[in-house]
């Protein structure tokens, strides 16, 4: 082997040692971001997936609101409702409290 072919092989291993270290580190970032990322909270009441406990005094002390309805697998149908605060965006799970209001039934 000439010695301009051992310094290119001597390039390309640490051009391949240089691509694993950048590799390692990237997948090590994205485990330790996964691993210690505080989780988001849900309450699953009924069929809804809320971000906070429901409470009964949320619909009045809301200044907006965000909500939808679901049906369980019983044929219970409810509203699902996530309150927000004054200046705060109606969407996310940034809100104040939650709600919800059981409406009957899916099917009837």
């Amino acid at each position: 082997m000439s010695v301009e072919g051992l310094v290119e092989k001597i390039g390309e291993a640490g051009d391949r040692r240089r691509f694993l270290k950048k590799i390692g580190a990237a997948s090590l970032g994205v485990l330790g971001f996964s691993v210690f990322a505080e989780p988001a909270k849900a309450y699953n009441f009924a069929c809804c997936a809320l971000c906070t406990a429901p409470s009964s005094s949320c619909k009045s002390s809301s200044a907006c609101s965000w909500c939808w309805i679901c049906c369980t697998n019983s044929n219970a149908m409810f509203r699902c409702c996530e309150g927000y605060p004054a200046g705060a965006g109606c969407s996310g799970c940034t809100s104040a409290c939650s709600w919800v209001d059981a409406l009957g039934c899916c099917v009837c």
